[in-house]
């Protein structure tokens, strides 16, 4: 009980903070998130073995020329297509006999393309200063928190068929299950008071996340068994480190990134 409390505390106060930021305006919004990203950044390197300066600096060139209107636009696609490439191997690698390797190319390939460009990603998905759209990184957080809370109250209480036991020995398939009709009702009713997409689109949006939430933590699980630790920091009371708590949106923003554009374009 102490540790549910805990963790719902100071996951008020992470919540609070962030969507505060989000609609204080995105000069605040986009330093919070390379805030969050960059402990992320670092916390992830430090559990890898792999401490280097330069995706750091990368991704607070990036953030920084997006802010200013500097980046240009037709670049930004093939960053979020090697995110998308680096998160999709990720996950297929989840099923493979054997943990990744932890050599100088998972290190470096994943520092860049897993972290530092699904990181900015995460920027993207509030639009550019001119275009400020805090809404579609609002309900992908929104769906990943309905997610990830409630497939751990499901799988605490209920779990008892293992997901991936050799990756991650707590995740059930009660529990990824429960987390979807979760995230599905909170999309459903997200589309109710929401004028922007409609039943149909925060369904894929709830289903896409769901998927791809619960993969982007069984990556950091294996990230985390391949180096031996049991959390990647402890930052956050309850949850770990930051790139414990931003695993999930993380790998998933590329995608929502594509799939938001997809939906744009049928409509």
């Amino acid at each position: 009980m102490k540790e549910l409390w805990t963790r719902s505390i100071s996951g008020i106060l992470y919540v609070g903070l962030l969507v505060a930021s989000l609609y204080t305006g995105p000069f605040y919004a986009y330093n919070l998130l390379l805030l969050f990203n960059l402990l992320a950044l670092i916390e992830f390197q430090k559990i890898n073995r792999h401490k280097s300066p330069f995706p750091v600096l990368l991704l607070i060139g990036l953030v920084y020329f997006q802010y200013k209107g500097l980046l240009p636009a037709q670049g930004i696609p093939y960053l979020v297509g090697i995110a998308i490439v680096a998160n999709t191997w990720l996950g297929i690698r989840l099923f493979a006999p054997t943990l990744l390797q932890n050599s100088i190319f998972v290190r470096y390939f994943y520092s860049y393309g897993y972290l530092t460009f699904s990181a900015f990603s995460v920027v993207l998905l509030t639009g550019s200063p001119d275009k400020y759209l805090p809404g579609y990184l609002l309900i992908t957080f929104i769906l990943i928190w309905t997610n990830n809370s409630f497939a751990y109250l499901t799988g605490k209480k209920w779990g008892k068929t293992f997901l991936f036991p050799s990756i991650s020995p707590k995740k059930t398939w009660e529990g990824f299950w429960g987390g979807t009709l979760a995230t599905l009702i909170a999309a459903l009713l997200i589309a109710y008071f929401d004028t922007v997409f409609n039943y149909l689109q925060l369904f894929i949006f709830g289903v896409s996340v769901s998927i791809l939430a619960t993969l982007g933590d069984l990556v950091e699980s294996q990230f985390k068994r391949l180096s031996g630790v049991k959390d990647s920091g402890s930052l956050i009371p309850g949850h770990g480190g930051f790139y414990d708590r931003m695993d999930s949106v993380i790998y998933t923003a590329p995608f929502m990134l594509i799939i938001i554009q997809l939906l744009a374009y049928v409509s």
